[in-house]
This record gives C-alpha cells, structure tokens and sequence, in this order.
C-alpha cells in the first residue's frame, strides 16, 4: 500500500448518522443525550434529540474527515475508503424483504455527502448469509452496490471515486465457505451494477489451525480461484487483503 493499492478504513463501533446506531450502538446515543439534557434542563424531549442528534453527527463527520486526512498523509499513493459505506440495511430479516434501500437511509446517505467527496473508493459490504434465500442474497447484493453506485455519483470531484464490493469469502452466520453459485452471482450482479472490482476479505480467526489453513487453500484452488480466473475480460478487478 506504500506504493498505491486500496486503503480501507474499518470501524464499526459507531456510525456517523445518530439515528442508526441501534441495538449495542444504543449507548452512544444515550450518552449524547444525556449530555444535552443535563445543560438543557427545561428543553422538551424532542428537543433534546434533535440537539443530541446535531452534536453527534458534527462530531463523527470531524472525526471521520480528520481520520482519513491522516491516513493520505501517511499513505499518500493509496486509495482510501471507508469499509461498509453507504450503509442500506436491506434484506435484513423481519418485516424488511425489500431489494432497495430503505428512502430514510438513502435520505441519509444524502446528507452525508461530504464523505462521498473525499473518499477515493466506495465500499459497500455484501456479507453474505444462508438466513435468507438464494434469490435474496442476489438482491441484497444488486440493493448495495446500486446505493453504493448512486451515493458515488454525488460527489463533487471531477472523476467519481469507484466503487468496490467488499465481500467475505465465507457465510457470515455459518462461516463456511460460500458456494460457486454465490460466488458467480455476486460477481455478476457487481459487474452489472457498474462495481469497478471486488475485495474479498477473510479473518485470522478462518485460518488458526492447520487444517483451516489446508482447507482454505483448497478453497482457492478448487473454487474461488478457478471462477475468478474463468470469468471473462469485462470482470470487475479482484482484490484480496491480507487476513487480518
């Protein structure tokens, strides 16, 4: 990466948008709060939240701005994003079967457009998971890399920063590695969706015995190599980090 390459930034203690940190991300938003209400003490509820809200969300856009300043000074000749941006939440069980995004997440990725005009790359996540079909996974996948390609298209720089698939070579709920099927069909529907390449990102925790070892590099060689090297000249770039 020294000398150019992808550089990607993975955080996901918290995300900049106040409203979608939810579930174990819930504190962040109770603390703000709290924050506010104790020098506001007469405000309204509704006021406070939205005065949690803007604090928050000023906050996370100088911390997300001023980390990615650092990172182009240290690796000036890298491409740099942010792993897992935009976010869509699609598909993700319940009552939520939908393809697309939902509006009130695009509407936030709108709003944090200012991300989109300093990144280099866009790099949505695809994870996949055997929870739903495999008609769905294909749509989970084509929903994000159309947000991800929508969301690049605001940026104001004079060339749009690519935008990249990040996908785990294995099945997020079962950890075993995902089938040929999935494997064709996501590279597809990235290329389709104007995906400029993919990145393949694996853990150290896929490969801490000997056997995981010898079992992934069969995996290369019988599977995921043999349908990347198949694939034809118009295929997205691939690219795949170091486990980490």
């Amino acid at each position: 990466m020294i000398n150019g390459g992808i550089g990607v930034i993975d955080f996901e203690s918290w995300r900049p948008i106040y409203r979608q940190n939810s579930g174990v991300l819930q504190p962040y938003k109770d603390l703000s709060y709290k924050l506010v209400q104790r020098n506001h003490r007469l405000w309204n509820k509704k006021r406070i939240e939205e005065e949690a809200a803007r604090q928050f969300e000023q906050a996370g856009r100088s911390f997300v701005e001023e980390t990615l300043k650092v990172a182009k000074i240290l690796r000036p000749k890298a491409k740099w994003g942010y792993y897992g941006f935009p976010y869509c939440f699609n598909m993700n069980g319940g009552a939520n079967t939908k393809e697309d995004c939902p509006s009130n997440v695009k509407e936030e990725n709108d709003r944090i457009k200012w991300l989109w005009d300093i990144v280099d790359v866009v790099l949505p996540s695809v994870y996949l998971n055997n929870k739903i079909t495999a008609s769905q996974r294909v749509q989970f996948v084509r929903g994000r890399m159309r947000e991800g390609y929508r969301v690049s298209q605001l940026s104001k720089q004079p060339v749009k920063p690519p935008v990249y698939s990040y996908l785990r070579y294995v099945y997020t709920d079962t950890l075993k590695y995902i089938s040929n099927e999935d494997l064709k069909q996501s590279i597809k529907v990235s290329k389709e969706q104007k995906g400029s390449g993919m990145i393949f990102w694996g853990s150290s925790y896929d490969v801490k015995t000997k056997d995981q070892c010898f079992d992934f590099r069969k995996y290369v060689d019988n599977n995921l190599g043999p349908i990347l090297l198949s694939s034809n000249d118009n295929t997205p770039k691939i690219l795949t980090p170091n486990l980490s």
